[in-house]
Protein backbone atom coordinates (compact mmCIF):
# COMPACT_ATOMS: atom_id res chain seq x y z
CA UNK A 1 0.00 0.00 0.00
CA UNK A 2 1.63 3.63 -1.25
CA UNK A 3 -1.41 5.47 0.50
CA UNK A 4 -4.58 7.13 0.03
CA UNK A 5 -5.23 9.69 -2.67
CA UNK A 6 -8.44 11.99 -1.59
CA UNK A 7 -10.15 13.61 -4.71
CA UNK A 8 -12.75 16.21 -4.78
CA UNK A 9 -14.10 17.17 -8.29
CA UNK A 10 -15.45 20.45 -8.37
CA UNK A 11 -17.76 21.95 -11.18
CA UNK A 12 -17.68 25.83 -10.88
CA UNK A 13 -19.65 28.67 -12.55
CA UNK A 14 -17.10 30.51 -14.90
CA UNK A 15 -17.99 33.94 -12.90
CA UNK A 16 -16.95 32.75 -9.92
CA UNK A 17 -13.82 30.88 -10.98
CA UNK A 18 -11.26 33.67 -9.85
CA UNK A 19 -13.19 34.67 -6.51
CA UNK A 20 -13.32 30.58 -6.25
CA UNK A 21 -9.73 29.60 -6.69
CA UNK A 22 -8.27 32.67 -4.28
CA UNK A 23 -10.40 30.92 -1.58
CA UNK A 24 -9.12 27.53 -2.26
CA UNK A 25 -5.93 28.54 -2.01
CA UNK A 26 -6.25 30.63 0.85
CA UNK A 27 -8.97 29.04 3.07
CA UNK A 28 -9.77 24.89 1.70
CA UNK A 29 -6.36 23.84 1.06
CA UNK A 30 -4.99 25.77 3.97
CA UNK A 31 -7.91 24.24 6.11
CA UNK A 32 -7.45 20.62 4.95
CA UNK A 33 -3.67 20.32 5.20
CA UNK A 34 -4.07 21.89 8.66
CA UNK A 35 -6.01 18.96 10.01
CA UNK A 36 -2.04 16.91 9.60
CA UNK A 37 -4.07 13.85 8.24
CA UNK A 38 -2.45 15.02 4.78
CA UNK A 39 1.32 15.38 3.13
CA UNK A 40 1.04 17.33 0.26
CA UNK A 41 -2.01 18.05 -2.42
CA UNK A 42 -2.54 18.82 -6.13
CA UNK A 43 -4.91 21.04 -7.34
CA UNK A 44 -6.03 20.29 -11.51
CA UNK A 45 -7.86 21.60 -14.32
CA UNK A 46 -9.98 18.67 -15.92
CA UNK A 47 -9.29 19.85 -19.81
CA UNK A 48 -12.00 18.06 -21.81
CA UNK A 49 -14.76 19.99 -20.05
CA UNK A 50 -17.92 19.72 -21.83
CA UNK A 51 -19.64 22.83 -20.29
CA UNK A 52 -19.28 26.72 -21.47
CA UNK A 53 -20.43 28.27 -18.62
CA UNK A 54 -18.44 25.82 -15.95
CA UNK A 55 -14.78 24.32 -15.08
CA UNK A 56 -14.33 21.16 -13.80
CA UNK A 57 -11.32 21.09 -11.28
CA UNK A 58 -10.01 18.30 -9.25
CA UNK A 59 -8.27 19.03 -5.96
CA UNK A 60 -6.57 15.75 -4.45
CA UNK A 61 -5.16 15.26 -1.06
CA UNK A 62 -2.38 12.39 -0.22
CA UNK A 63 -2.44 10.49 3.31
CA UNK A 64 0.67 8.17 4.13
CA UNK A 65 -1.51 5.36 5.20
CA UNK A 66 -5.21 4.36 6.29
CA UNK A 67 -4.90 5.36 9.18
CA UNK A 68 -4.33 8.81 8.79
CA UNK A 69 -6.79 9.24 6.22
CA UNK A 70 -9.58 7.35 8.37
CA UNK A 71 -8.70 10.32 11.14
CA UNK A 72 -9.62 12.84 8.76
CA UNK A 73 -13.20 11.23 7.84
CA UNK A 74 -13.50 10.62 11.15
CA UNK A 75 -12.73 13.62 12.84
CA UNK A 76 -12.92 16.47 9.60
CA UNK A 77 -14.44 15.59 6.54
CA UNK A 78 -18.07 16.62 7.03
CA UNK A 79 -16.79 19.94 9.01
CA UNK A 80 -14.62 20.52 5.20
CA UNK A 81 -17.16 19.52 2.89
CA UNK A 82 -19.98 21.34 4.41
CA UNK A 83 -17.69 24.52 4.57
CA UNK A 84 -17.80 24.45 0.33
CA UNK A 85 -21.62 23.70 0.05
CA UNK A 86 -21.98 27.11 2.84
CA UNK A 87 -19.47 29.00 0.53
CA UNK A 88 -20.68 28.33 -2.81
CA UNK A 89 -24.22 26.51 -2.68
CA UNK A 90 -25.61 25.52 -6.13
CA UNK A 91 -22.54 27.45 -7.89
CA UNK A 92 -20.26 24.66 -7.44
CA UNK A 93 -21.16 21.32 -7.61
CA UNK A 94 -18.94 18.81 -6.37
CA UNK A 95 -17.94 14.88 -5.73
CA UNK A 96 -15.82 12.83 -4.03
CA UNK A 97 -13.78 10.08 -4.67
CA UNK A 98 -11.22 8.16 -1.99
CA UNK A 99 -8.24 5.66 -3.90
CA UNK A 100 -6.06 3.41 -2.83
CA UNK A 101 -2.59 4.21 -4.67
CA UNK A 102 -1.51 0.87 -5.88
CA UNK A 103 2.15 1.76 -7.12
Amino acid sequence: NSGILYNITMQVENKITEEWLSWMQQVHIPGMMGTGCFVKHQLLKIMNNEFEDEQTFAIQYFATTIYKFNQFEKNFLAQELKKISDKWNAAVIFFTTTMEIVN
